[in-house]
């Protein structure tokens, strides 16, 4: 009977120690996948935030140089404020800024684009 008993009490302790292990793995997996949706959202507020403060840099550069569009990288080189700039190397941003473009995109190393609309000064 004590074997029976004993056989009885390991299965338990067995099962417990795998419903904890797998109770911690699932665990684990959702916590993977909440912190990559918040890297995600994160990385789309950051690419959102570059290009409101390229389009900001790029007004005031055709408002001062009178002209209709400047490269990314003169744009950076003329102005201090370029290191509010969080430049991610997986994110493609505009080559060219133009006074009548009407919206800024970058696009993600996924494929996916954010915009915002543009409406330089004249």
């Amino acid at each position: 009977m004590k074997t029976k008993d004993t056989i009885g009490f390991l299965v338990a302790i067995f099962l417990t120690i795998l419903s904890v292990i797998l109770l911690q793995n699932s665990g684990k997996r959702e916590l993977e996948k909440m912190q990559k949706e918040i890297s995600e959202t994160v990385l789309e507020k950051t690419v959102t935030n570059n290009l409101r403060i390229i389009a900001s840099l790029a007004d005031q550069y055709f408002l001062e140089a009178k002209v209709d569009s400047i490269r990314l990288d003169q744009l950076i080189k003329t102005k201090e404020d370029m290191p509010l700039i969080k430049i991610d190397s997986s994110v493609i941003y505009p080559d060219i800024i133009r006074r009548n473009d009407s919206t800024l995109s970058a696009t993600l190393s996924n494929g996916d684009e954010i915009s915002i609309n543009y409406n330089p000064i004249s």
